[in-house]
C-alpha cells in the first residue's frame, strides 16, 4: 500500500471512496484483512481525522448489518 498526502473537503466521502478502492484493488475478503486495513487508515491519517474514519466504518457496518438482516427476511 502506498500513502498519499491529500487536502479533503469532505473527509467522510474521501475515507469511503479510499476504502473501496483499497478494498477491490487488494482482493480483501476476510474481516482480518479489512481490520488491517482499517488500522492502517487509522495510523497514517492525523489525530484530526481518526475519529472520523473510525466513525464512518462503524456506520458502514450498521449498514452491512441492516443490508444482511433485511436480506435474511
Amino acid at each position: 500500500m502506498v500513502a498519499m498526502e491529500k487536502s479533503s473537503y469532505d473527509p467522510r466521502e474521501d475515507f469511503r471512496e479510499s476504502m473501496v478502492e483499497m478494498i477491490a484493488a487488494n482482493k480483501i475478503r476476510e474481516a482480518k484483512d479489512l481490520r488491517r486495513l482499517l488500522n492502517y487508515y487509522v495510523t497514517m491519517n492525523s489525530e484530526e481525522f481518526r475519529g472520523v474514519i473510525l466513525e464512518e466504518e462503524l456506520s458502514n457496518q450498521r449498514d452491512d448489518q441492516v443490508t444482511s438482516e433485511l436480506d435474511a427476511q
